[in-house]
């Protein structure tokens, strides 16, 4: 891909967050070689807070 002037990381990012909301971190990390804190550092970023969304349906106002 590198020969072909397509960046990886958008795509290595987006697999990474994809991973981590589907496996907790302590089986992402030894999967990945990756440190535990790194792993739970992904499954924070992966988190999806829906709080805004779910107020703004409840009381039927944008945004």
């Amino acid at each position: 891909m590198a020969a072909h002037h397509i960046p990886i990381r958008p795509a290595r990012t987006t697999a990474l967050v994809q991973l981590a909301q589907d496996l907790p971190p302590a089986v992402l990390a030894p999967m990945l070689g990756l440190h535990v804190i790194t792993a739970q550092q992904w499954r924070r970023r992966a988190a999806t807070d829906w709080s805004a969304y779910l107020e703004a349906r409840r009381t039927g106002t944008p945004g």
